[in-house]
């Protein structure tokens, strides 16, 4: 079973021993670690915005509506593909709300974490754009 420690380390007894002796043997990350951690990271700033997404969100605590809320938006800046490239609109009808809401979450994503939304481009162009690059989103180790 996997835990995670206040060294924010996952640690899980044999996979803990077999880091500590590695790191010990050899300081150096490998390319896959620095990519894992890297990947990590990444995802840590992800929950955090999906869960405490502005100062007001902070004083009043987690809350789960909303984090779904904002991972859907994101998922729908991602990849608008897997929503049916339905509108932001559309999007918010579905889930029973406003239909400024998710534009709003996706807009903030946008900002916050500086993506220019595969929106923007024609179907033509999105499909171009995976077609280019599905190799380095499908990598044959998973990472």
């Amino acid at each position: 079973m996997l835990t995670y420690d206040s060294t924010n380390t996952w640690a899980d007894g044999q996979l803990a021993e077999q880091e500590s002796h590695s790191q010990s043997s050899n300081e150096q990350l490998t390319e896959r670690d620095e990519k894992f951690l890297t990947l990590a990271e990444g995802l840590s700033r992800i929950m955090d915005w999906c869960f405490y997404g502005t100062k007001k969100d902070r004083t009043r605590g987690p809350r789960a509506q909303t984090a779904m809320l904002r991972f859907v938006a994101m998922a729908a800046v991602l990849r608008p593909e897997l929503f049916g490239n339905m509108s932001y609109a559309q999007i918010g009808k579905k889930l029973h709300r406003n239909n400024r809401t998710i534009s709003q979450y996706a807009i903030e994503f946008q900002s916050r974490f500086k993506i220019h939304s595969r929106r923007n481009r024609t179907k033509a162009a999105r499909k171009q754009f995976l077609d280019r690059h599905y190799e380095k989103f499908h990598e044959p180790d998973g990472i």
